[in-house]
């Protein structure tokens, strides 16, 4: 009996085992083999060179904004955080950005009048500006076209909704030394005066201002071969009078391998446009700015 039963599992496995051979001997198509896990990633961080210019609102009053990259670097007072992550799986794919900034200002000024001739009046004094900064956005692009030229490269298009986060803080304070001098052109009366006052005034602050802007994104990339190609990508949100922001990507990336992880290196010019206003009790708040520059990033995949 048991003699029977091992004969019946051997030409069950010779069945099993001949099957596909006779099958491929016959010309018959072979199985699909399984697909491998359809979800890559990467991610990096990116060095942006920024031009900010425009103008914010704290309290109602009005302030011009200008900085270049070099001005930016020597007002840094805290971390500055640039990066990016995506996951792909298919025609989808994920894509977040990350920038977050801490900057801290500081001028002087020094202001004198002659009410009469004598006496001297003035103020020496300093503003300051503490200025927290972060964006962060999501996007979901699908892929909605592709096409291949006659050289075999690919031109891809993809559309998508997200959504970009912004939370912001101003804090201006403004410092004074006040004095008066009083000098008499007589020697033998020659008297001098010396009045100060120091205060600090906080006059101007947003608080903490965030709001979230629904986003429109398109994203387009011409692959050239050799792991080269150029990518362009573009976004606006907001849709409205008060509330309105946009923003440009172009790159030129190549792939390469770092630390025997493949990589993706990009150079190119990025700008980012802000508006927004909001009415409080205290007065009016917002910021109207475009940041823009080139940027390089280095990206990871696994």
């Amino acid at each position: 009996m048991k003699r029977g039963i091992w004969l019946g599992v051997l030409r069950a496995c010779a069945l099993a085992v001949s099957f596909p051979l006779a099958a491929n001997a016959a010309g018959l198509p072979k199985a699909p083999p399984e697909p491998p896990s359809a979800w890559t990633f990467d991610g990096g961080l990116y060095a942006w060179a920024i031009w900010l210019q425009g103008d914010v609102t704290a309290r109602g009053l009005n302030f011009d904004v200008y900085a270049d990259p070099i001005d930016l670097i020597d007002a840094l007072d805290g971390p500055i955080i640039t990066a990016t992550f995506e996951a792909k799986r298919g025609p989808f794919a994920l894509y977040t950005d990350i920038l977050y900034a801490d900057f801290g200002y500081d001028a002087s000024f020094l202001k004198e009048v002659n009410p009469i001739a004598p006496l001297t009046l003035g103020a020496d004094g300093r503003v300051g500006a503490d200025y927290k900064f972060g964006v962060y956005q999501a996007v979901g692009f699908y892929q909605v076209a592709r096409t291949t030229d006659a050289n075999g490269n690919d031109t891809t298009l993809e559309l998508g909704p997200g959504a970009r986060w912004f939370r912001q803080k101003l804090d201006i304070t403004l410092h004074l030394d006040s004095f008066a001098t009083l000098k008499l052109k007589r020697p033998r009366l020659a008297k001098r005066l010396d009045f100060s006052r120091n205060r600090d005034l906080a006059f101007a602050k947003t608080s903490l201002l965030q709001w979230v802007d629904p986003t429109v994104a398109a994203r387009v990339k011409h692959a050239f071969g050799d792991g080269q190609s150029v990518t362009a990508m573009g976004d606006v949100g907001g849709f409205s009078s008060n509330d309105f922001s946009w923003q440009a990507l172009v790159t030129y990336d190549w792939d390469g391998k770092f630390l025997g992880f493949d990589t993706t290196t990009s150079v190119g010019y990025k700008a980012l446009g802000i508006k927004f206003n909001d009415s409080t009790s205290t007065g009016t708040r917002g910021v109207d700015v475009v940041l823009h520059g080139p940027m390089a990033e280095l990206k990871v995949r696994w």
